[in-house]
């Protein structure tokens, strides 16, 4: 399967923003502030940490314990879509869980020792973010790059952006980095 989805020149070298097609589930492999709790008979996208097995277990706890929590909805038609907001279809979409975080994981993941409107309205903002880069997954909105030489081979990469925004600033760091550290001119004699 043919990845490649742009490649461009930068002064000595070609660079290739290439689908990741080996990404992981983000909350898998970073730390997110939030723990994502889904309840669907066809997808596993869940926290492996997440003590819940009914949605009435964790809004039993929720009224409990008083986390920040947002709704996940999913948008499925020809493929899934993922947000913090409603998609406004009846018939192919609707809420399908939370993602959350008690006011102590707030405090330690900001490293804080109160909890300010300003710190919370960060973490929303955080947990929304988390769930969009979850929705980068599902529709495969996930990158890496390869740079090559002047004389084709591959001299750097690196993978597991998710999102267009986030490949295009690494892009843009990237031909910083080359600028910089990178010579201009690479010899025949190399």
């Amino acid at each position: 399967m043919d990845t490649l989805i742009e490649s461009m020149k930068y002064k000595n070298y070609r660079i290739e923003i290439h689908v990741d097609l080996e990404a992981e589930l983000p909350h898998y492999c970073m730390e997110f502030l939030g723990t994502i709790a889904i309840f669907h008979r066809d997808y596993r996208l869940s926290s492996s940490d997440m003590p819940f097995d009914t949605p009435e277990q964790f809004i039993e706890w929720a009224e409990k314990e008083k986390p920040l929590y947002l709704d996940i909805y999913m948008y499925e038609h020809s493929g899934i879509r993922l947000s913090t907001s409603p998609f406004y279809d009846p018939w192919d979409s609707g809420k399908i869980g939370w993602i959350y975080a008690s006011k102590e994981r707030v405090l330690q993941y900001f490293g804080r020792k109160k909890l300010s409107r300003k710190l919370i309205d960060k973490a929303y903002h955080k947990l929304e973010s988390e769930i969009k880069m979850l929705d980068d997954y599902v529709t495969g909105d996930v990158f890496g790059y390869i740079v090559y030489d002047n004389k084709g081979e591959m001299v750097d990469s690196c993978w597991g952006f998710y999102g267009r925004e986030a490949i295009r600033k690494e892009i843009k760091i990237l031909k910083e980095w080359l600028k910089k550290y990178r010579p201009t001119k690479i010899s025949k004699s190399d």
